[in-house]
């Protein structure tokens, strides 16, 4: 029997402008599925062995799924429900993730109907920010009895909602390159060919934006299926036939590690709890100890306290890519990353200075990885959204250097 409308719910705690903004700005509601947010949900149910799992995204009346796996009808076709038939709100109220064992004996959640209505009865749920810290949504896991969610259970789910939320930023980049590309274009029909010029130049880094993107969904994904959904599922056929516990915890240990280092990797803690100083200290330490290349880092600390946590964020992934380009081209044994405050333009500037001791940049190109496509075109990209630039040059020693210079805002 189908189930009856229900009236629309308003939760004022979800509606903050900012946010909804935010997620108006994102295109994301009312969009179609997506085959990288169903391998997620899909993931979510074959590693944790639940019934259902969603993505989604909670505006003011209403929760709509971006995935979903094993919801009823009629609600699995029509991809949303009002908030009286939503946990994930409170995900998103809080900006917590949010465990329940028993629905209905939890009184943050026991008239919820969708107790009744989808038979929800053990919840987790983990929140989906936007590179703002904006909660979006919530990336949850159903099951229709009690449940007491281990810690293996839950660093899964964390490491999958890291993914989606990785997912999501992509896409709200894609639509702001999107819609700069469209003003460029109509300026260009109105200007000289210099300017057009510049336009497909600036289309060109965007492609680039999304090929490094793709192929970045593309390694996460083989992560998943090749190395840590095969250590949970040994250590299941383990359990299953009857196999010494010991190598069954082994497998277990062995893929807490690895979702753990992919958390890190997509959202270093370090850099959400310390700063930037901090995390390029990690970022240095863990490519000396994986690759061998010797990275040192001279941070302003003062400036790393100031920064907010976006332009952070943008920092730390110039260098990280830095460093990865450095380590596929530069034949590099030595990197010196440098921290300071300088000007710009008449104003305070964030300035990221990078040195290596490598062959430097070819035939004058001023661009690492230009031979295959990627380089700095696509970083050139990301920092001049925030208004900043990006100056490369050969070292008279030998060697590359660039020099990142983010604006800062004003008192």
């Amino acid at each position: 029997m189908a189930p009856a409308e229900i009236e629309p719910f308003f939760c004022p705690v979800a509606s903050d402008p900012t946010r909804l903004a935010a997620l108006a700005e994102s295109g994301l509601l009312d969009s179609p599925p997506e085959e990288a947010f169903d391998r997620l949900t899909h993931f979510a149910v074959r590693l944790l062995d639940v019934p259902a799992a969603v993505v989604s995204l909670v505006d003011e009346h209403r929760q709509f799924f971006k995935s979903a796996v094993g919801l009823p009808e009629p609600w699995a076709t029509r991809r949303e429900t009002p908030l009286s038939l939503s946990f994930c709100q409170h995900v998103v109220g809080d900006g917590e993730p949010l465990v329940i064992v028993d629905a209905r004996a939890d009184p943050r959640v026991a008239e919820n109907k969708a107790i009744e209505e989808f038979g929800v009865i053990a919840y987790a749920g983990m929140p989906l920010p936007d590179p703002n810290g904006h909660v979006l949504g919530a990336f949850c896991v159903i099951d229709g009895k009690p449940r007491e969610w281990s810690e293996d259970d839950l660093a899964v789910l964390h490491s999958l909602a890291a993914l989606a939320a990785a997912e999501l930023r992509l896409r709200a980049m894609n639509r702001r390159l999107n819609a700069e590309n469209d003003r460029l274009e109509t300026a260009v029909a109105a200007r000289t060919a210099d300017l057009k010029a510049a336009a497909d130049d600036l289309r060109a880094a965007a492609e680039a934006v999304q090929t490094a993107a793709s192929a970045e969904r593309d390694r996460l994904a083989r992560v998943l299926h090749d190395h840590l959904q095969q250590l949970l599922v040994g250590a299941k056929m383990t359990l299953a036939a009857g196999g010494p516990r010991e190598d069954a915890i082994g497998f277990i240990e062995e893929a807490i590690a690895e979702s753990r280092s992919l958390a890190a990797e997509l959202s270093p803690p370090v850099l959400r709890s310390r700063g930037l100083a901090p995390a390029l200290d990690w970022l240095a330490a863990r490519t000396t100890q994986r690759h061998g290349l010797r990275v040192s880092t001279d941070c302003d600390s003062a400036l790393s306290k100031a920064l907010p946590p976006a332009a952070a964020a943008v920092l730390f992934e110039a260098a990280r890519e830095l460093l990865l380009n450095t380590l596929k081209h530069a034949s590099a044994r030595a990197v010196a990353v440098r921290l300071r405050t300088a000007e710009f333009d008449g104003a305070p500037a964030a300035e990221l200075t990078f040195r290596d001791d490598g062959c430097g940049f070819p035939d004058g190109e001023g661009d690492l990885g230009a031979g295959d496509g990627s380089g700095l075109a696509n970083l050139r990209l990301r920092v001049a959204q925030w208004g900043g630039t990006v100056a490369t040059d050969n070292q008279a020693e030998g060697g590359a250097i660039v020099k990142l210079r983010l604006p800062l805002p004003r008192d």
